[in-house]
């Protein structure tokens, strides 16, 4: 288990990060990646991870204020966008990983799941109901050989 946590201003850079991985939908009235907490999630099931997050947060960060000379967190949005682009093309693997534990994260999300409508439960919690029908129309199938040998 890692034991690294960011700091104050890289948990505002991560969720910088997450807002443009998922936005917030205010027609769905859905939270952004950012809305939730994926820090407990990253504790939990990435631990690992962490580290890796603080590590290229602060090559972000130094990115930023040698290229806008201000902080990644102070940045404008599009600005953000430019540099993640460019992070992404440094370094494909960070961003990928950090999208995929965002999706897990944010469909996980007891918020998100009421919104979108679907509930913590098994799928069919009472069974699957068959419909009963005229199973005559087997017989053809019934009738044939079988197709595969028996070992």
């Amino acid at each position: 288990m890692s034991s690294k946590t960011l700091n104050k201003d890289q948990l505002l850079c991560l969720n910088r990060i997450l807002k443009l991985i998922i936005p917030s939908d205010k027609h769905k009235n859905l939270p952004g990646a950012d809305g939730i907490n994926i820090f407990d999630f990253l504790e939990k099931y990435y631990p690992d991870f962490i580290k890796i997050i603080s590590n290229e947060l602060e090559n972000l960060n130094d990115l930023s204020k040698k290229r806008y000379s201000c902080s990644f967190k102070e940045l404008s949005e599009s600005n953000t966008l430019s540099l993640c682009e460019d992070l992404h093309q440094e370094n494909n693997e960070f961003l990928n990983e950090l999208t995929l534990i965002t999706y897990e994260c944010y469909y996980q999300s007891d918020e998100v799941l009421e919104k979108i409508g679907i509930t913590r439960k098994p799928p069919f919690p009472e069974g699957n109901k068959v419909l009963s029908g005229n199973l005559e129309i087997l017989n053809p199938v019934r009738k044939m050989r079988t197709k595969y040998i028996d070992v």
